[in-house]
């Protein structure tokens, strides 16, 4: 037989890889989940006409281990080009609150109500609770824009591996409305 400190070896590092794997395996496994949806109707005067800003609240689980850092939240458009590209159509201003936001504030309201005082920017936002609301700030600025938003991609960092995830997004203008 070989020599027992070889076999010992060989045993004890199949041992680390597998361990070192499958902690791998569930520090990637984390998730947002989006489980609400707020959308303006097409005849809200204050959004359209009056191009009022409207705060847009969606209520955001994390599903997984540990309490990720994110890193930025891109809002992209059924072509796959960021939303912001289109800054003199619309413009759109992601943030976190660590609490339930509700659906929507016009400015005015949110401003009065204290709610923008509890907004944090999104950038190396550090999740400690698993229920967060992401909240956009959203103006028109064109009422001829017609490029909603499609997708949510989430940027994080989670035990050190920077991870990006890719969210479905309805849009902010209910189009049956």
């Amino acid at each position: 037989m070989k020599n027992p400190k070889s076999l010992f070896l060989l045993v004890l590092g199949i041992f680390i890889v597998s361990i070192f794997s499958v902690c791998i395996y569930y520090i990637k496994d984390g998730e947002f989940v989006k489980w609400s949806h707020t959308r303006v109707t097409k005849d809200n005067e204050m959004f359209f006409v009056q191009k009022t800003p409207i705060y847009f609240g969606y209520s955001l689980d994390w599903n997984g281990i540990g309490k990720p850092v994110i890193k930025d939240i891109f809002l992209l458009k059924e072509d796959g080009t960021e939303i912001n590209e289109d800054k003199d159509q619309i413009e759109i201003t992601p943030f976190i609150i660590d609490e339930d936001f509700g659906s929507m504030y016009y400015e005015i309201d949110a401003i009065e109500e204290g709610v923008v005082e509890k907004l944090r920017p999104v950038q190396n936002f550090k999740v400690t609770n698993d229920k967060l609301s992401l909240v956009l700030k959203v103006q028109l600025r064109d009422i001829n824009w017609d490029k909603d938003i499609a997708k949510m991609i989430i940027e994080y960092k989670n035990f050190g591996i920077t991870q990006k995830q890719t969210i479905l997004f309805e849009g902010i203008v209910d189009k049956d409305s």
